[in-house]
């Protein structure tokens, strides 16, 4: 099976849409002459890198489920069948880690690290030269000595993830999201004094296998630590954006180019038939995560019932290669 490129787009304006290049789909459309998140003079493209880390390369297959559990048994007609379950058998493959990352530059004069694009978090953080753990040591590490923009904020932070967790502490610097170059600073996309961690150490395997610098958050500012504002957030409230919109296109092959970040706005070119909106389906006012309505899960083109009856937020994560759902 080929896996077809991928388009996403969100935007503060608490919407996002999603777009398979290979299926458009032809509802809830915004016309290509749109004006302005199809200004190309206001999008910045930050080239992507999928990369499959060569270290974490055995296969593991299972068959699910492995037994049918008393509660399945049991389920009633008006829910979802025992047999359904029985008869469905999915075969899982685990191979390698797959990683989607891109050039940011920090602090002045600029020095590039190479970070993940994680819709699926807030925070910016990058490995700290006072890091020593083996992760860090095996990684490209910020020291801010060499910035004279650096400053100090000093508050302790620690964040977990599903695959471990970091410790460290806040500094602010000046952040690109371009190699500016020979551009003056009224042109380049820059956020001064944007909060970042700085790690100090580091705990979980899945670190082991990266191969990243850091991370930038693109989720919504409720899930920042200590009052943070994400990088994407402030390059808008510091009006180097004219548009609150960020957009992925993703290749499938580890290595291809074309992968791009764009930021500000929408490639037209990279894509066919209309793009799909959708609302930010959320439990709570304030959003935390870049979430859409899932209505059911199928397994053998059979239902499970798992959302009934209103539906569970579903988040777009790109800052991980897996699919995860609710439990029945």
């Amino acid at each position: 099976m080929v896996l077809p490129k991928v388009f996403v787009v969100a935007a503060l304006a608490a919407s996002m849409c999603v777009g398979v290049i290979s299926h458009p789909h032809h509802h809830n459309h915004l016309s290509p002459e749109y004006d302005p998140l199809f200004d190309e003079a206001s999008i910045i493209d930050i080239p992507v890198s999928r990369l499959t880390t060569d270290e974490h390369h055995h296969y593991e297959r299972r068959a699910f489920p492995l037994s049918v559990p008393p509660h399945v048994q049991q389920a009633e007609e008006d829910d979802f069948e025992a047999s359904n379950i029985e008869d469905s058998v999915v075969m899982l493959v685990n191979h390698k880690t797959t990683q989607y990352v891109a050039p940011f530059y920090i602090g002045t004069p600029p020095e590039k690290f190479t970070l993940i694009l994680d819709t699926g978090s807030s925070n910016m953080w990058v490995y700290g030269s006072a890091c020593h753990t083996d992760v860090c040591m095996a990684h490209k590490r910020f020291d801010h000595r060499h910035s004279s923009t650096w400053s100090k904020n000093g508050t302790g932070i620690m964040i977990r993830y599903g695959s471990g967790k970091i410790e460290g502490i806040l500094s602010s610097d000046t952040v690109y999201f371009e190699d500016c170059g020979s551009k003056g600073e009224k042109d380049c996309h820059l956020i001064k004094k944007q909060q970042f961690g700085e790690v100090e150490y580091t705990e979980g395997k899945a670190f082991q296998w990266g191969r990243y610098d850091g991370i930038v958050g693109l989720a919504f500012p409720k899930l920042a630590i200590d009052g943070t504002v994400p990088p994407f957030d402030n390059l808008f409230y510091q009006n180097k954006l004219r548009n609150p919109v960020f957009s992925f296109f993703m290749t499938p092959k580890a290595g291809q180019e074309g992968s791009i970040f764009s930021v500000g706005g929408i490639r037209k070119n990279l894509y066919t038939g209309d793009l799909r909106w959708h609302s930010l389906f959320v439990t709570d006012k304030t959003p935390e995560y870049w979430t859409i309505k899932l209505t059911d899960v199928l397994v053998d083109g059979k239902p499970l019932g798992v959302c009934k009856p209103y539906g569970c937020p579903f988040a777009v994560d790109t800052g991980t290669s897996l699919i995860t759902g609710p439990l029945h």
